[in-house]
């Protein structure tokens, strides 16, 4: 399934934090990028955070997946997971 995931910095967490463990999350994610997990990652064009493309089982899997992030296990961001189908409203167009 395709989950779609947003990453919200936290209003306490500096660019110090982040820096301080920016190695280590590049280092996570992108082991979950060569284990086909991570397909696409974005930064938001507000600063505020990330987006990601994932394909996992669903939502549930890809939210534990994204629990081990460094930055996200030290408090620093928020994640949404969301799970994804195609849009329903294209097939009834091929009717």
């Amino acid at each position: 399934m395709k989950v779609f995931v947003t990453f919200t910095r936290k209003a306490h967490a500096t660019a110090e934090d982040f820096q301080r463990l920016i190695e280590a999350e590049d280092k996570y994610a992108f082991a979950l990028y060569g284990g086909d997990k991570i397909r696409e990652m974005y930064s938001r064009a507000d600063g505020q955070g990330a987006i990601a493309v994932l394909e996992c089982d669903d939502a549930d899997h890809a939210n534990a997946l994204m629990a081990e992030l460094p930055m996200v296990k030290k408090g620093l961001l928020d994640v949404e997971c969301h799970g994804a189908l195609p849009y329903a409203g294209i097939a009834a167009l091929g009717s």
